[in-house]
């Protein structure tokens, strides 16, 4: 088995990739009974390799082209019999999936999960069929989709179970990846009982591969310390809950001071530990402010996201939880907006809109909610739906503006800005002109 260091530089790898696809599609074109296997594996490993650079939407494509490819090869069987190309597909799947989710199109990322997970249990190997499941429970957990996750993790467990406790090491970094996903599902539902026993046998294994495989623990530890766990002389143990709070408000020193890029790195390592969740949903959010000062929108949207799941999963249990899920959907939608993609920014903006109205929201947060969901609708079109909402947050925000004028003023002018122009887009000029000298004056 390979180790991480031996990799070479991933630019340098990516180019040999391309250019391995490049030589294998000439090949195949003489000879494509013979080099069409080939050239998906190389779209595979180039599909990869170009999600580890960063450029999602290349990796996507390539891994389609990939997975269109095994599929058309198992279907023509090549008379080898109907499984020789699935794990190669089940491969490809699984890249897909992950580069899809990268994307956060996770209905289509799941579906490509699933799929590899089905091929695996009809023509794989425990072992694949354990790693098929971990991607999706992993998946799955991110989505909020909790009791699925931990059914896929529990079922890849019962699979490698059997060689932790034998010993085996020659899959000792996949076998701990798969230990670690589900102590750390586990955790993330609040079941730190059920995570005992799984602690106990990590805490094991950890003992016996530094003891036999040595070469390996550097690589397990530093796992382990990426998520928060680490192993000592004591047993398995997770990082305190107190940390997630110290290292919350370094970050927000260090935004303060304007140091937006340490403030940033600062919220990502918080939000790796493995505290409970609504903890978790402030630096969650932290982190995507941070981003936005950056202008790193696109970036900010995934956070936000992970902010919402668990704010809403608290609120579930504590009504006190459902203004924070509210400004939460509404930071979600303004961000949204901020990348251009006005449709998906309609319903986390809808739902903030309805808790404000339920729970009796303060009147500013509702107007900024009825006032973004204004925003999306005009870029939609739908510009009789933009005026009402954009004339209820003006209504809403213009007694705040009088009683305070400079908390209020940006957000008043905005609201009376935009209300002009959907007034404008309906053919009411002389109401939009009304309304635009009313914010240049303010």
């Amino acid at each position: 088995m390979s180790h991480p260091h031996e990799r070479l530089d991933l630019a340098q790898e990516l180019a040999e990739a391309e250019e391995a696809v490049g030589e294998y599609r000439r090949l195949a074109v003489s000879d494509p009974g013979l080099y069409l296997p080939g050239l998906g594996v190389a779209l595979d490993r180039c599909a990869l390799l170009l999600g580890l650079a960063g450029r999602r939407a290349e990796a996507v494509a390539v891994a389609e082209e990939a997975v269109d490819l095994f599929r058309e090869l198992s279907g023509s069987g090549g008379g080898s019999g109907p499984g020789v190309h699935a794990m190669s597909l089940a491969s490809a799947l699984v890249n897909l999936g992950n580069q899809l989710a990268e994307l956060r199109h996770h209905d289509r990322a799941l579906v490509s999960l699933r799929a590899a997970v089905e091929l695996c249990r009809r023509h794989g190997s425990e072992l694949r069929l354990a790693s098929s499941l971990e991607h999706l429970g992993i998946k799955l957990g991110e989505m909020g989709q909790a009791d699925e996750a931990l059914g896929a993790h529990l079922e890849a467990m019962q699979l490698r179970r059997p060689l932790i406790e034998a010993g085996s090491t020659d899959d000792a970094i996949d076998h701990w990846g798969g230990l670690l996903a589900l102590i750390h599902q586990l955790h993330q539902m609040g079941r730190e009982e059920e995570a005992a026993p799984y602690q106990d046998l990590a805490a094991r294994y950890h003992r016996h591969v530094r003891e036999t495989r040595p070469g390996f623990i550097v690589f397990i530890d530093d796992l382990l310390a990426r998520h928060g766990y680490r192993v000592t002389a004591t047993g398995f143990r997770r990082e305190s809950a107190e940390r997630v709070s110290e290292l919350n408000e370094e970050g927000l020193r260090l935004m303060r001071a304007g140091r937006l890029d340490d403030a940033a790195a600062r919220f990502q390592q918080v939000i790796g530990l493995p505290a409970d969740d609504a903890r978790l949903a402030t630096p969650l959010h932290n982190l995507a402010v941070v981003l936005s000062r950056l202008g790193r929108y696109g970036e900010a949207v995934e956070p936000l996201e992970r902010a919402v799941r668990l704010h809403r999963a608290a609120a579930m249990t504590d009504d006190r939880r459902r203004p924070q899920l509210a400004s939460s959907l509404n930071n979600l939608g303004w961000t949204l907006l901020a990348v251009e993609r006005f449709k998906d920014a309609l319903a986390p903006l809808e739902e903030a809109i309805g808790l404000q109205r339920e729970n009796a929201g303060s009147p500013a947060g509702l107007a900024r909610s009825l006032y973004n969901r204004g925003v999306a609708l005009g870029h939609l079109g739908r510009h009789g739906e933009a005026l009402d909402s954009t004339e209820e947050a003006v209504a809403l925000l213009r007694p705040l503006y009088v009683r305070e004028p400079d908390t209020h003023r940006e957000g008043f002018r905005d609201a009376l800005t935009w209300l002009g122009r959907q007034l404008g887009q309906l053919g009411r000029a002389r109401e939009a002109r009304a309304a635009v000298r009313e914010a240049e004056r303010l």
